[in-house]
């Protein structure tokens, strides 16, 4: 079988073997010291005549000095790289079991989660190389991956060369993995994050520099010092000493007939530098997670564990970049070097829909009844385990309230005994006649209002109130029941 690479290029299975990295002179890093003016100067030398050399240093730079940078970088590679892996056949076949088996074995190991971090370097520079030094056995794998600098390379008509004293030299067919994601679309030189945020970062430092030197004086008294026509050349010296060890030191001598007047400035806008520093990350937090939302902003603590992370459609883009290109430069190579010609299994990093706990407890509380839904799967969605005998959430009942359960239930349960009527049909007038009717004929009786209220206390022994508790009892039991 004859094996070739995405580009064409026939596979050399001898340059597998051994290294197939050609000798490249390291360059020397630029200065760190970055004004606009050789920001613009790497900036057009990247895009234009295809000289990475300038932008990878300062892509590198900003990930170890602008430190917002750093983090909301850091924070979108390990989004992906916290991903679960999954390995599907693609067929049935004993020969397609066998190459998924063997696949899932090989995204196992520590060393290819270190292969993932070292292609996701591709976000902030445009794209990753991730050098394969290949083992035989039982099966050809890669027992090393080796990431490479960027500006070891050279992108030739859409191809990625090395870059060499000679000229640019291609890459061996799958001697490594290349993972360039169409994060922005156009010059491959110009893709990566860091394009989009070095002018955010030049600002942020020259920002932070005017901030340090206003924070130096901020609050500090002018200090003036007179003299008139009688000193000298001497005596003036003296007196700017004076002035100048009066700001470190607080004390200084002045010949007789000199002064220091103290003058307090009025206070100036001092949060305007805090206010450029986050409009500043604000707007790099846009470019890398999509949403500026942060703990820092004032927001809940929840608000900050959803907005700190990256949205959602660019974490789900992320991941399917990162999946093309193992699945290309990884997963494929390996199935046709150790199966042969077989339709290789599919790898990707399936990202879990996210769960709105209180809103589904909004709805389950509101409309759950009507849906039909069942208990399991309301655990299962909030993790809530079935409970066990006597090992249910809260305290025991006490003792006296258990009693009074017990007799509550024993009254209900008599009350239920003595019903032989449905509730729609309680014939309530009985009840009524045997307290209203001693009542009336009182008071048609007595031929005065203070007779009947004399003889009404007398009254209350002669009323049974039997037949109207059982009543109530009856229907607040059905009522009971009908909810239940």
């Amino acid at each position: 079988m004859n094996i070739v690479d995405q580009w064409g290029r026939p596979l050399n299975r001898d340059k597998l073997k051994r290294s197939a990295r050609p000798h490249i002179e390291r360059q020397q890093n630029f200065s760190t010291k970055i004004d606009p003016k050789k920001l613009g100067q790497i900036l057009r030398a990247a895009k234009t005549e295809g000289d990475l050399q300038g932008y990878i240093d300062l892509a590198e730079i900003m990930e170890e000095e602008y430190l917002h940078y750093a983090s909301v970088l850091g924070t979108r590679k390990l989004a992906v790289l916290g991903l679960d892996i999954e390995i599907e056949a693609a067929g049935d076949s004993a020969i397609d079991q066998r190459a998924t088996a063997a696949c899932r074995d090989l995204v196992k190991s520590p060393r290819f989660f270190e292969a993932l971090a070292g292609l996701l370097d591709a976000m902030g520079k445009g794209f990753a190389v991730v050098r394969m030094e290949w083992e035989t056995g039982q099966l050809w794998r890669p027992g090393r991956y080796v990431w490479e600098r960027q500006s070891q390379f050279m992108w030739v008509k859409g191809t990625l060369h090395w870059r060499t004293q000679s000229g640019p030299v291609p890459i061996e067919p799958f001697t490594a993995i290349i993972h360039s994601p169409s994060i922005r679309c156009g010059n491959e030189n110009t893709r990566g994050l860091a394009y989009l945020c070095a002018l955010a970062y030049v600002a942020t430092a020259y920002n932070l520099r005017d901030w340090i030197s206003f924070l130096e004086v901020y609050g500090q008294p002018i200090k003036i010092g007179r003299y008139d026509a009688t000193h000298n050349d001497e005596d003036r010296r003296v007196l700017k000493g004076a002035l100048v060890n009066l700001a470190s030191d607080f004390a200084g001598m002045l010949p007789k007939g000199m002064d220091i007047e103290l003058h307090q400035p009025k206070q100036g806008p001092a949060d305007g530098f805090e206010q450029l520093a986050s409009h500043l990350e604000g707007l790099v937090s846009k470019a890398v997670l999509g949403q500026t939302m942060t703990a820092d902003d004032g927001a809940s603590l929840s608000q900050a564990q959803v907005h700190d992370e990256v949205r959602q459609d660019i974490l789900e883009a992320d991941s399917k970049f990162l999946a093309a290109t193992v699945q290309e430069m990884l997963i494929n190579p390996f199935c046709y070097l150790n199966f042969g010609e077989i339709v290789p299994p599919a790898i990707s990093f399936p990202i879990p829909e996210p769960d709105n706990q209180q809103l589904l407890l909004d709805v389950v509380d509101k409309i759950g009844e009507r849906l039909g839904i069942e208990r399991k799967w309301i655990r299962d969605k909030f993790g809530i385990p079935e409970p066990t005998e006597n090992d249910l959430f809260g305290s025991k009942p006490s003792t006296a309230e258990t009693t009074r359960n017990h007799q509550g239930k024993n009254i209900l349960d008599r009350v239920a005994l003595n019903t032989r009527k449905p509730s729609n049909d309680l014939d309530w007038q009985p009840s009524i006649d045997e307290i209203i009717g001693p009542v009336r004929e009182l008071l048609d009786s007595s031929s005065s209002l203070e007779q009947f209220g004399n003889d009404l206390a007398s009254l209350a022994d002669q009323i049974n109130p039997i037949i109207l508790t059982q009543t109530l009892g009856r229907a607040m039991f059905e009522s009971r029941t009908k909810e239940i």
